[in-house]
C-alpha cells in the first residue's frame, strides 16, 4: 500500500514543481503596464474667449456710464447756477437733469441738442462740452447694444470717438445709426439728437432730407 503511495506523491510533487517554475517565467515574460500620460488640457474654446471678451467689454462700459451719468448731472447743475446762463438754456439743461435722474435718456439727448443750438457763451462751451461727451456715452451705453451686429460696431465706435475727443469719428458713427433702419425709431431719434449736437448742420441736412423722403412716399413713390 505505502509503496503505492509513494510514486503519486513523487509525481503531485513535480506537478507542483514544474507549475511553479512556469509562473516565474511566465512572471519575468509580462511586459510592465504602459502608463498612461496625463490629458492635455484643452485650449480654451472660441465661444468662451468671446463670452469673456463680451462680458469684459460690458463691465467695461458698466463702470463708463456710471461715471457719465454722475459726471453729467454735476455738470448741468453748475451751468444752470451760473448766472451768466440765459433763462432758455437753463430750462434745456433742468430738462437734461431731470430726464437723467428719471432714465428717460431719449428726452435728455433732444435736451442736449437745444442746449448746443441757443448757442451758450463762450466760457461756458468748455463744461457743454464735458456736459456733451458724458450725455453721449450714457445715451449709446444705455440704449444699444455695443455687441449688437444690427448696429454694425458703430456704438462701440462711437463710444470710444467720444473718449478720444475724435469728432469726425463721432460725428461719422452717430450719423451711421441715425440712419440705420435696422433700428428702433426711438434709437434712431436718439442717435439724430446726439448727431445735433455735435454737428447742428449735418443733423439739420439729414432731417431735411429724411422729410423730403418721407413727403415722395405720400406721392405713393
Amino acid at each position: 500500500m505505502i509503496k503505492s503511495i509513494v510514486p503519486l506523491l513523487i509525481t503531485a510533487t513535480a506537478l507542483t514543481a514544474n507549475a511553479g517554475f512556469s509562473d516565474f517565467f511566465s512572471s519575468k515574460e509580462k511586459k510592465p503596464e504602459a502608463q498612461t500620460a496625463p490629458a492635455a488640457k484643452a485650449p480654451e474654446a472660441p465661444a468662451a474667449a468671446a463670452t469673456a471678451t463680451a462680458t469684459d467689454l460690458a463691465d467695461s462700459l458698466k463702470a463708463r456710464i456710471a461715471e457719465a451719468s454722475k459726471s453729467a448731472l454735476e455738470e448741468a447743475k453748475a451751468l444752470i447756477k451760473d448766472p451768466a446762463t440765459a433763462a432758455p438754456v437753463k430750462e434745456q439743461l433742468t430738462k437734461l437733469a431731470d430726464s437723467l435722474t428719471g432714465g428717460k435718456d431719449g428726452a435728455a439727448a433732444e435736451a442736449l441738442a437745444k442746449i448746443v443750438a441757443l448757442k451758450p457763451t463762450e466760457q461756458q462751451m468748455g463744461l457743454v462740452k464735458e456736459l456733451q461727451a458724458h450725455v453721449g456715452t450714457l445715451v449709446l451705453g444705455r440704449n444699444f447694444n455695443a455687441a449688437d451686429p444690427a448696429s454694425g460696431g458703430a456704438v462701440k465706435a462711437a463710444i470710444d470717438a467720444i473718449k478720444a475727443k475724435d469728432t469726425a469719428g463721432i460725428i461719422g458713427n452717430l450719423q451711421k445709426l441715425a440712419d440705420n433702419n435696422k433700428l428702433t425709431d426711438a434709437q434712431k431719434q436718439m442717435a439724430g439728437n446726439l448727431l445735433a449736437s455735435w454737428s447742428p448742420k449735418l443733423a439739420a441736412a439729414a432731417e431735411k432730407a429724411k422729410a423730403g423722403v418721407e413727403k415722395l412716399k405720400g406721392f405713393g413713390l
